[in-house]
């Protein structure tokens, strides 16, 4: 299936998935019902798979009912994942849910594991952080909570990481608790996505944030239309972020060490591009 054939749209089957585990209530989440679903749902695994192998110049292309599919993945992603986060914030249900069969689940619908020796807000978002005594400090990967995956060059899910750093690059109070944009939820912290405010259907037409990475060159929220270099938006009021603000907004997809920008913000619109060297 091509980018421009008549769509199969696996929205449907993934939104059906989520509110399906959400309300479960049985002792063996993955043997009961996720294996079952993966043999029943054939097609939405090789939209996956094809989407994975789709080439680009450098991004692939994809349409918006692509993004809607992408994003109801995403939620049941961020489902999940609160089997292993820590609960501060939010109730969360029971999902009798361990690691390796998270992983076997993920991997069998096409993701893959990525894992890196160095700290990047590319691959990893902050979970728990331990201040080192230097301020200069630079961020130091000390545990993963849960893995990062990858669809092809496509980043689908940072990791959760635990780190060591200091107060230059991350600020212990913000890190790892400010709102965490184009996230429907979390369990250890606040999430914000343009789904929230919605009505039930509406808010699944919410485009998935694509992130890429071709070697050293990452392309970050690429369906965006307006670089972070540009401080105004056409049609919205000024922006009130510096552009060091707006950067670090658009990489971490949280402020990890400016205090004063906590207000409710609007990153959504911005698109960048860097080079980053990884270990």
């Amino acid at each position: 299936m091509s980018a421009t054939s008549d769509p199969y749209d696996p929205m449907w089957e993934f939104r059906m998935l989520y509110d399906d585990v959400l309300s479960y209530e049985g002792t063996a989440l993955y043997a009961d019902f996720l294996l079952r679903w993966l043999e029943k749902n054939g097609p939405a695994r090789e939209w996956l798979l094809e989407f994975a192998q789709r080439p680009g110049s450098p991004i692939p292309p994809a349409l918006e009912w692509e993004l809607y599919a992408l994003y109801a993945v995403n939620r049941v992603n961020d489902l999940l994942l609160g089997a292993f986060q820590p609960a501060t914030v939010t109730k969360w249900p029971d999902l009798s849910l361990n690691m390796d069969q998270y992983v076997a689940f993920m991997t069998a619908l096409g993701f893959v594991v990525v894992e890196t020796a160095a700290f990047s807000p590319f691959y990893h978002e902050v979970v728990e952080i331990t201040p080192h005594e230097e301020d200069e400090a630079p961020v130091e990967l000390t545990g993963i909570v849960w893995p990062c995956l990858m669809l092809g060059n496509m980043l689908f899910s940072r990791a959760g990481a635990r780190v060591r750093a200091g107060r230059r690059f991350l600020r212990p109070e913000l890190a790892a608790s400010t709102t965490l944009y184009w996230t429907f939820c979390r369990r250890y912290r606040e999430g914000q996505d343009l789904s929230h405010g919605w009505g039930s259907n509406s808010r699944w037409r919410t485009d998935f944030r694509r992130d890429y990475r071709f070697g050293p060159h990452l392309h970050l929220n690429v369906d965006a239309k307006h670089d972070v270099t540009q401080g105004d938006i056409p049609g919205r009021s000024p922006c009130e972020l510096t552009l060091e603000e707006r950067i670090e907004l658009v990489t971490h997809r949280c402020f990890v060490t400016f205090p004063t920008a906590q207000d409710e913000q609007f990153p959504y619109l911005y698109t960048m591009r860097l080079t980053e060297e990884l270990r």
